[in-house]
């Protein structure tokens, strides 16, 4: 018999009703085998495609959650064709396994019923023609005396294992060919076949799937590797556009910015995109560019100074115009800088700051308030050491406008410059300073105070334009030399001696930069008919190199100018020029090894090597390049 002939005698015989079979048991005892049976006999022989050809009721795939228990059960075994019923002792002694085999016996016979032994013993007794209920314990009692004939039944007492209910197991393969066969009106024989020609098609159907899913799989893997290999080789070149953009802003920055041209090398690099050119770049900028460290104080920086050591530099700070304090570092690792203490918030922002020689002691000027002086000697803990100076009460005001400070060579005398004039004070006795004479007239603002090397010299200047120098061998008697110096650079806003010799310099406002050598006291000589470079914008500092060789100014351009003075009957020669202040440069100070520098400007301050240095441990002295 063929599949068409199966499945024209099956639609027949399904017309009249749902279900081809109602499934009748136990839940305690067959609640596994039970699924597995139904599953089993729906797919029987069933073509790949179909989800199945039997349809078997099952209490619990067969009622609804609203059903009335027993009026479902009922509406399912009256739209049933066959009663199977899944025996065993547990199965018998159910009220409900017994009312839904009698409900078939009275309605449709049992002619229909089939029996599934899954525990127990069914006996047939020849003599009385029915089931000896002393040696039978799997039977309901509606079934005792229904069967004019002993019944066959199909035995699964032995499929107690979920590996043992699956159709591939040939002997549960054949109970359930047995009652497909029958449910189906099908010979058994031409049921296997068919379930093993279906089986064999669903094995083509998967080869043949598991193929096409390989291939479909492959070509998605190729195409995504070529996407991918896209993908990377677009993000390489990005990467590589990237690094030599960065590169070359690194480069152009190089002599301007070097704090900048350094971190954009280290990006660019970073990146690894390129042949090395980013890293030997970077490399190129290391070995040649004079930055090396940048001071973050917390505050804008209006004042910079190194210790006679060098060891230490002190940043004071300003926020605002008030709360001005020194931040102490140690800088003896020029490229690590160490934040190593600070002096308590004073009303006023620093203007001012200078070390005494010995190294110990600090002289700090508030611009509205105190000079006051610290002791250093331990930066980290940092010491008042008395009575601020310009609120003594011998003192004769400076308006309370301070400006400048600066240190006699042996440290006994302290210049202070205020609102018009100087006052020198003996600080022989650091906690108790005491003003030396009357101020010193110099004019509005004194920005600019600085001793000769010999100590012999005093010199300051203002913001009328003027330099005055005085005679203070005797420093309580100061004696005025000659006539006011015309800077000619504007407002004066730094006055420095060379640390040898009897060269001054002064920087003002105009940008430009007046050098006179003062050997004769009474007639200096100017080292130019005209201040030097002017009209680069307004000079704030000035510091010499310890040599004298060298000057450094730092500048409202943002710069820090390098000029070399070694020749004072010639104009200085403009050197090196470093950039590392977004905006302008309030302060400079030269360390005492002559190598390096420190400039302020914004919230920070920068640290800087001989740009004709070699090698970044083998600088030599700080001069200016030609």
């Amino acid at each position: 018999m063929d599949a068409r002939t199966l499945g024209a005698r099956e639609r027949r015989s399904r017309d009249a009703t749902t279900y081809d079979a109602f499934l009748s048991y136990s839940q305690a005892v067959d609640g596994e085998l039970a699924p597995k049976l139904q599953s089993a006999l729906q797919r029987f022989a069933t073509p790949w495609y179909q989800l199945r050809t039997l349809r078997v009721f099952r209490d619990k795939s067969g009622l609804s959650a609203a059903s009335g228990l027993w009026t479902a059960i009922e509406r399912g075994l009256a739209a049933s064709e066959w009663f199977i019923l899944l025996a065993s002792p547990t199965a018998a002694r159910r009220p409900y396994v017994d009312r839904e085999a009698a409900w078939w016996l009275s309605h449709r016979g049992p002619d229909k019923l089939l029996i599934v032994l899954t525990g127990g013993t069914l006996v047939w007794d020849p003599d009385s023609g029915d089931f000896d209920p002393e040696r039978t314990d799997a039977l309901p009692p509606a079934l005792y005396s229904a069967f004019a004939d002993e019944p066959l039944w199909t035995d699964l007492r032995w499929a107690h294992e979920t590996a043992q209910l699956d159709t591939r197991n040939p002997r549960f393969g054949e109970n359930v060919a047995d009652l497909a066969a029958t449910l189906r009106g099908s010979p058994k024989d031409a049921l296997i076949g068919e379930d093993l020609r279906q089986h064999r098609r669903q094995l083509v159907v998967l080869r043949t799937g598991i193929i096409a899913l390989s291939i479909f799989a492959l070509i998605a893997s190729i195409t995504t590797w070529t996407a991918v290999q896209q993908r990377n080789a677009a993000v390489a070149a990005q990467r590589l556009a990237v690094t030599r953009s960065l590169t070359a802003q690194a480069e152009n920055a190089r002599d301007g910015d070097p704090r900048s041209a350094l971190r954009l090398g280290i990006a660019a690099a970073g990146l690894r995109a390129d042949d090395g050119t980013a890293e030997g770049s970077l490399v190129e900028t290391l070995l040649t560019s004079p930055y090396l460290a940048t001071l973050e104080p917390g505050a804008e920086v209006t004042s910079v100074a190194y210790s006679a050591d060098g060891d230490t530099a002190a940043t004071g700070t300003s926020a605002g115009g008030s709360d001005g304090r020194v931040v102490l570092w140690d800088v003896a690792d020029r490229e690590r800088p160490l934040r190593i203490g600070e002096t308590p918030s004073q009303l006023g922002g620093v203007e001012d700051l200078a070390f005494a020689g010995d190294g110990r002691t600090l002289a700090v000027a508030h611009t509205v308030g105190d000079v006051l002086l610290w002791d250093v000697s331990d930066p980290s803990r940092p010491r008042s050491l008395g009575t601020a100076m310009v609120n003594h009460p011998d003192r004769i005001s400076l308006d309370r406008f301070i400006w400048s400070l600066a240190w006699s060579r042996d440290s006994q005398t302290l210049a202070v410059g205020g609102f018009d004039d100087a006052v020198l004070w003996d600080v022989s006795d650091r906690a108790h300073p005491t003003p030396l004479g009357s101020p010193l007239p110099v004019g509005a603002y004194v920005h600019g105070v600085a001793f000769a090397p010999d100590g012999l010299t005093f010199a300051a200047g203002s913001w009328d334009g003027d330099v005055l120098l005085w005679d203070v061998t005797d420093r309580a008697a100061p004696i005025r030399l000659g006539q006011p110096l015309p800077a000619e650079v504007g407002r004066v806003k730094d006055l420095e001696f060379a640390p040898v010799g009897q060269t001054l310099a002064a920087v003002g406002d105009l940008g430009g930069l007046m050098i006179w050598d003062t050997s004769d006291r009474l007639v200096p000589r100017r080292a130019t008919d005209r201040p030097v470079a002017p009209g680069r914008g307004a000079l704030n500092a000035a510091a010499f190199s310890p040599d004298a060789r060298t000057l450094a100014t730092a500048g409202t351009d943002g710069s820090v100018r390098l000029w070399d003075v070694t020749d004072l009957t010639a104009p200085p020669v403009a050197g090196a020029v470093l950039r590392g202040h977004p905006g302008q440069v309030d302060a400079v100070a030269v360390a005492s090894d002559g190598r390096t520098l420190l400039s302020g400007g914004g919230d920070k301050a920068t640290a800087w090597i001989s740009p004709d240095a070699t090698g970044r441990g083998e600088s030599g002295p700080l001069s200016a390049a030609r």
